[in-house]
């Protein structure tokens, strides 16, 4: 009993909505939204090839001070192996052996500090931009990126498109630290019904993905109804209650290398006409 939203439509449906500036507004927010995750990425490129740059000079040091220090043959390998491979941005493992002398051995535990602390800012910078903080789930950028790597591995998948309804006027009434608590409360109970084998983002301020695998229809819909009806049960902030309901919009089949922005647009549509039909409704794409 779910109803569709076919590809030809697409003009006709967006016809329907009497106000066309909520697309313009959406339109605006999705670019805005690619700008910052790509700003992100490229700050995080920026970082990361600082980094490089400096591991690389190292790499060219590397035999004139192993000669200078009186490291062994096969140390001097060892050193060299692991300068080429932290230029290259792997994480090499740590230098061992017993130097003639004690620069050496100090050059030795600065070169293992050293990759030890690019490994952990590495790590940070990359938190930073695949993992929302509020939530806990992926950002836009980690998701598409995930998204990406198992489209690859292929198999069947089914994308959602979960959107808030009035988020932004409850958030207004309730003050942005209670609304921030709320979404981390939306982000649990999203996780709770997709399981440990979902992959869940948060796209905009009051949306959130979810992508799982499998190729069963009626499962995708089944779990479509369990997404809507958890939020049939009020959220308790503080000593009160709200209740929040969600409009979603979904897209299945096969999941093949460079479908992401395709499903993306195309659950994006059925999710805006689910919510052009009232609150609580669920809508697939086919």
């Amino acid at each position: 009993g779910i109803e569709t939203v076919a590809d030809g439509n697409e003009q006709v449906i967006r016809a329907r909505f009497a106000d066309a500036t909520f697309f313009i507004k959406e339109d605006l927010q999705y670019k805005l939204e690619d700008e910052l995750g790509r700003l992100g990425t490229l700050t995080f490129q920026f970082k990361l090839g600082s980094m490089l740059d400096k591991s690389k000079r190292l790499e060219a040091m590397m035999p004139a001070l192993s000669e200078y220090f009186g490291l062994s043959e096969a140390e001097r390998k060892t050193a060299a192996r692991a300068a080429k491979e932290l230029a290259r941005g792997e994480w090499p493992s740590p230098l061992t052996g017993t130097p003639m002398v004690s620069e050496a051995e100090e050059l030795v535990s600065a070169f293992n500090v050293m990759v030890g602390r690019l490994e952990q800012s590495f790590g940070r910078l990359r938190q930073q931009i695949c993992v929302d903080s509020l939530t806990g789930v992926l950002t836009r950028a980690g998701f598409t990126e995930e998204f990406d790597r198992l489209a690859e591995q292929g198999g069947g998948g089914v994308l959602f498109r979960l959107g808030l309804d009035r988020f932004r006027t409850i958030n207004d009434g309730v003050g942005y630290h209670t609304g921030d608590v709320l979404l981390a409360a939306v982000a649990e109970r999203i996780a709770r019904e997709t399981g440990d084998g979902g992959l869940i983002g948060r796209f905009a301020g009051d949306e959130f993905v979810v992508l799982v695998s499998g190729d069963d229809p009626e499962s995708w819909a089944s779990l479509g109804r369990r997404l809507l009806a958890a939020f049939l049960e009020p959220f308790p902030l503080g000593g009160d209650e709200l209740r929040l309901s969600v409009c979603i919009g979904y897209v299945g089949g096969e999941l093949e290398g460079g479908c992401r922005d395709l499903w993306i647009g195309r659950a994006g549509l059925a999710m805006t006409e689910a919510k052009r039909r009232g609150p609580g409704s669920l809508l697939a794409f086919a």
